[in-house]
């Protein structure tokens, strides 16, 4: 649960990180069968995880981002469910540093953070950052397998949950 003191802690790690890079760490693509009908509807399926870790030196942490993508036609011949058409997968990791109280060699957070604001950075601030290159490669993808586009919704934090919001 999100407190007053989370969030002061939250800001802090904000003012006091940078972001150093993003870069992909695993990609799939495959066509699983035969897309609908140009025009037809599609039914897509999107899952994210994320998760930190901190990395070296010890004043370094990254935010990985795991998002498996899968479609399908949204009419059915018969009256079981559609197979899915299309499976994508990207994993993808943003490294920050943090610019004061570096983390002791036993890799835990700065004296000013907890597990519990590093896990709301990333799936809020972490996420933010990393949505936009999925859906990059989810636009690139489909042009390159010759399938229409179907963009994605702009990333949008839910209160106190930090989920996909699809409104």
């Amino acid at each position: 649960m999100k407190t007053p003191k989370m969030d002061q802690e939250l800001r802090r790690l904000m003012d006091t990180i940078d972001l150093r890079d993003i870069h992909p760490v695993g990609i799939l693509a495959r066509l699983t069968g035969d897309p609908p009908i140009r025009g037809g509807p599609i039914i897509l399926e999107v899952k994210s995880t994320i998760r930190h870790r901190w990395s070296s030196p010890p004043n370094r942490f990254d935010v990985l981002g795991r998002f498996a993508l899968n479609a399908r036609s949204g009419r059915s011949e018969s009256k079981t469910r559609a197979k899915n058409f299309v499976l994508l997968r990207y994993e993808i990791v943003a490294s920050y540093q943090v610019r004061s109280e570096p983390a002791p060699a036993t890799r835990s957070a700065p004296s000013f953070l907890d597990e519990a604001v590093l896990d709301i950075f990333s799936n809020t601030n972490g996420m933010i950052h990393l949505w936009p290159y999925f859906r990059t490669y989810v636009s690139s993808v489909l042009g390159v397998l010759g399938l229409p586009p179907f963009p994605l919704p702009v990333w949008r934090l839910k209160e106190a949950q930090g989920t996909l919001d699809r409104k």
